[in-house]
């Protein structure tokens, strides 16, 4: 995986005190396809390994939101999209965190038809759900919320 040089990555030792203090600010990106169904990916890493999860992660330090996003949808997934919408801005506090605390900016994007997922080291699988099969999965309860209080403004006008 390629690093922007420019950018700094917090020792695990501080990040651990840093993320105790304050909330984390990330970007998920909800990627559905033509047929309605929303993209999840297994992590190999955490917070949330073993759990399926949207594609994103931590906005950095001079990134602006439409970079960090594009930057985690290439490096997760090399999927190419059409559109892209604000959905929603959580507080969340998740089971899984523990001690985090993030606010995530969640972004709806239309996947473009000829495009393949290309996994990278983060994730081991990936599924294609519809919302309503997200109640037999394995996933954590914010994906679940998250889809099920964000469905109704999943409209794809674009």
């Amino acid at each position: 995986m390629k690093r922007n040089k420019t950018i700094t990555y917090i020792p695990k030792n501080k990040f651990r005190d840093i993320e105790k203090l304050v909330p984390l600010v990330g970007v998920n990106a909800i990627i559905v396809d033509n047929e309605g169904r929303v993209l999840v990916m297994k992590r190999n890493i955490e917070p949330a390994r073993g759990l399926y999860w949207f594609v994103g992660g931590r906005i950095k330090k001079g990134q602006a939101l439409e970079e960090a996003l594009k930057e985690q949808i290439k490096e997760e997934t090399g999927l190419e999209w059409s559109e892209v919408k604000l959905l929603k801005v959580a507080s969340v506090s998740s089971s899984m965190f523990r001690t985090r605390h993030t606010i995530d900016i969640n972004f709806l994007l239309k996947k473009t038809s000829n495009s393949e997922i290309k996994l990278n080291q983060e994730h081991s699988d990936f599924k294609w759900l519809k919302p309503e099969e997200f109640d037999k999965e394995k996933l954590d309860p914010y994906l679940k919320w998250a889809i099920n209080n964000s469905w109704g403004s999943f409209v794809f006008d674009f």
